[in-house]
C-alpha cells in the first residue's frame, strides 16, 4: 500500500499495490481515507505493509540537536560535499548532485546558527523547509536506513552580521558505491602497512610486559666439538621471548641512525652443553655500530636449553638474524609470528599506536571475555580493511579464543545478475590454527573479489560457518553497518547463537541490523554498547544506542531521536 501523508494526520492518494481479496482493500480504503489517525498507529500501519519505512523530513527535524560554537572548516576530501543555504532562508545550492547520486551516503549533517533576529522566528520550520528541499533534489537519501542524520546548531554568533559568516546547510559524507580493483589494491597495501606496524607494536608491548631473565655475565666455556643432535637448542618455549629479550637489550646505534643504515646482521654462535653462549661470530654485518651491538648482546645472553642427542647434552651451532629498520614499513615479510628479531629506534617503537582509530573489533572482543570458543564470520568487501587489520591484531595476541574463520567477499566478482540467494559464493574457510595461515586465507578472500554492488551474502557465510565449524559455541559476525545483506530470507536457517559486531558506524546503527539482531535473537555490539537481548523489547518500547534513540514500531525499529 502506498499513501501520501499531508502533514495533518490525514491520507490522500491511497493506492493498493499488492493484490489481496476485495474485502481486504475495501476495508483499508475506508479506514484511511481522510481520517485523522494517531501517529503511533500511523507508523505501525505503514510499517506493517512495507518492510522498511522511509525516513521523512518531519522525523529528522525532531532528532537530537548537537551544539558547537562554530563549525570548523570542512575536511577536504573527495567523499565530503557541502550544500550551502543562505542564512535564514531555505534555498539550497549545489554543483555536484550527480556525483553524490553515484556514491553511497553515510551521513547528512544539517548545520544552522542559533542566533535569531526575531523572537518569533521559527527555526524548526526553516530546518524542515531545508530538509524538504533536500528531499526534492536528492530523494534517494530519504529511502536509506544506513544514513546518519545529524542536526548541528552553532552557538557562537551573537549578531546577524557574524551569523552570516557561518556555514549553513548540509554536509554530506559519502563513500564509493562500487569498489574497483584499484581500490582493493590500495586497501590491501594499507592493511599490510598496518599489520607491520602492529607487529612492531605487539612485540614492543610484549617486551614491556615481560620480566626478563638476568644477563649471563659469567658464561662457562666447553671445548668439546659441535655434535649432531636429536633435540635442538632453545632459548625459550615461547619464540616471542627471544624477540622481546633482544629488542629490549639492543640499542640501535646512533651512528647507524644518522647515516640511515638498515639491513640484516647475521650472527653464528655456539650454545654449549651447559646452555651458555660461546664463540660468537658475525657472518654478515652492517657496520656503523650494528655488529658490535649484536655481539655485545649475545655475549651476555641468558642461558639456553642445550641441544641433546641420545647420550645427553651436546654443543650446537645457532644462527640468528637481527633486522635493523628505521620504521615499521621496512620490516621484511615473515613466515611465522616472532620469527624476526627487529631492532628499531626506541622513540619509533614508542610512537607506534597500539590502538588504531578503527579498533572497534578488538574493543568489543576485550569487553566480551566470555567468547572463548567462537567462529568468526568476517566481511572482507571494500572499506572493511581497517576492521580486518584490527581483527588480526587482536587474534595475534588472543589466538586461543577463536577456533575458526569464515571470510566472504560476495561472489568472487560474480555479476549481480548471477548472484543467487544461498549460492552467491566467494566464501573462504580456515581453522584458526595459526596466525599466518589465517592471514593468508584472508588475503586470498580479499584478492578473490570485492562484491561490486552494496548488498552482500552475509547470511550465506553464517550458514557455511555453522557447517564447517560445528564445534563452535558462537558465531561472531563482523558486519558492515552500511550494507544490508542480500540474503535475509535465509536468517531462519541459522541455529547457533550469533553476536553481531557493527563496523563503519559513526554513532548510528542501521535499523536493518537492529531488526536482524531481533529476528536472530542475537546480541549486537558497537564501539560503546553491548546489546544482549533486543528480542526482549515490546511494541512501542524505546532504546538508546550511542546517543541515538530507536523505537520498536510495527515489530521493526525506527530511529526517533
Amino acid at each position: 500500500m502506498v499513501v501520501r501523508y499531508d502533514g495533518l494526520l490525514c491520507f490522500h492518494e491511497v493506492k493498493i499495490q499488492k493484490i489481496c481479496p476485495k474485502a481486504c482493500y475495501q476495508n483499508l480504503l475506508s479506514l484511511v481515507m481522510h481520517r485523522p489517525i494517531p501517529f503511533l498507529f500511523l507508523a505501525t500501519l505503514f510499517l506493517s505493509f512495507r518492510s522498511f519505512a522511509q525516513v521523512t523530513p518531519e522525523q529528522v527535524v525532531r532528532y537530537k540537536i548537537n551544539t558547537i560554537e562554530k563549525l570548523a572548516d570542512a575536511e577536504k576530501s573527495v567523499d565530503i560535499y557541502q550544500i550551502s543555504a543562505p542564512y535564514g532562508f531555505p534555498m539550497l545550492t549545489a554543483n555536484m548532485l550527480q556525483e553524490i547520486r553515484h556514491k553511497q551516503v553515510l551521513s547528512v549533517e544539517l548545520v544552522y546558527t542559533r542566533f535569531r533576529r526575531s523572537q518569533t522566528f521559527d527555526q524548526v520550520k526553516l530546518n524542515l523547509s531545508r530538509l524538504q528541499n533536500l528531499k526534492n533534489i536528492l530523494p534517494d537519501l530519504f529511502k536509506s536506513h544506513h544514513i546518519d542524520w545529524v542536526l548541528t546548531e552553532q552557538t557562537g554568533a551573537k549578531d546577524y552580521k557574524t551569523g552570516q559568516t557561518y556555514f549553513h546547510g548540509f554536509i554530506i559524507t559519502t563513500r564509493k558505491a562500487e569498489f574497483t580493483k584499484k581500490d582493493r589494491d590500495a586497501e590491501l597495501a594499507e592493511m599490510e602497512k598496518a599489520m607491520k606496524a602492529d607487529k612492531g607494536a605487539a612485540e614492543s608491548k610484549k617486551t614491556s610486559e615481560v620480566t626478563f631473565r638476568e644477563r649471563n655475565t659469567t658464561p662457562t666455556r666447553n671445548n668439546e666439538g659441535v655434535k649432531f643432535y636429536n633435540v635442538g637448542p632453545k632459548f625459550s618455549s615461547d619464540p616471542c621471548e627471544l624477540v622481546g629479550d633482544a629488542t629490549e637489550h639492543i640499542e640501535y646505534p646512533m651512528e647507524a641512525q644518522l647515516r640511515k643504515v638498515t639491513g640484516r646482521v647475521e650472527a653464528q654462535l655456539t650454545i654449549n652443553k651447559n646452555g651458555d653462549v660461546q664463540d660468537v661470530r658475525i657472518t654478515e654485518g652492517l657496520g656503523h655500530g650494528c655488529d658490535d651491538a649484536v655481539k655485545n648482546y649475545l655475549k651476555t645472553m641468558p642461558k639456553w636449553s642445550p641441544a641433546k642427542d641420545k647420550q645427553g647434552n651436546v654443543n650446537a651451532y645457532v644462527t640468528l638474524n637481527f633486522w635493523f629498520v628505521l620504521n615499521p614499513e621496512q620490516i621484511p615479510a615473515s613466515e611465522m609470528p616472532c620469527d624476526l628479531i627487529v631492532i628499531m629506534p626506541k622513540d619509533v617503537v614508542a610512537s607506534i599506536p597500539l590502538n588504531t582509530p578503527n579498533n572497534v573489533v578488538s574493543e568489543i572482543f576485550e569487553r566480551n571475555k566470555s567468547w572463548t570458543n567462537v567462529a568468526v564470520v568476517c566481511d572482507v568487501t571494500g572499506s572493511m580493511g581497517p576492521y580486518m587489520s584490527d581483527l588480526m591484531k587482536w587474534f595475534r595476541m588472543n589466538s586461543s579464543k577463536i577456533k575458526h574463520f569464515t571470510f566472504f567477499n560476495d561472489g568472487d566478482m560474480k555479476p549481480e545478475s548471477l548472484k543467487a540467494i544461498g549460492s552467491t559464493g566467494g566464501i573462504y574457510q580456515t581453522p584458526a590454527t595459526d596466525y599466518d595461515g589465517v592471514q593468508k586465507e584472508m588475503y586470498t578472500a580479499i584478492r578473490g573479489g570485492f562484491g561490486g554492488d552494496v548488498p552482500e551474502n552475509d547470511v550465506e557465510a553464517l550458514l557455511e560457518a555453522e557447517k564447517n565449524a560445528p564445534f563452535a559455541e558462537r558465531l561472531v559476525w563482523i558486519a558492515d553497518n552500511y550494507a544490508t545483506p542480500r540474503d535475509l530470507s535465509l536468517l531462519r536457517q541459522v541455529t547457533k547463537p550469533v553476536s553481531i559486531i557493527i563496523c563503519s558506524n559513526k554513532g548510528m546503527v542501521s535499523v536493518d541490523f537492529l531488526n536482524i539482531a531481533r529476528k536472530l535473537n542475537a546480541s549486537l555490539h558497537t564501539m560503546t554498547s553491548d546489546l544482549p537481548n533486543l528480542s526482549a523489547l515490546r511494541e512501542g518500547e524505546k532504546i538508546l544506542i550511542d546517543e541515538r534513540e530507536y523505537q520498536l514500531m510495527g515489530e521493526k525499529f525506527v530511529r526517533i531521536y
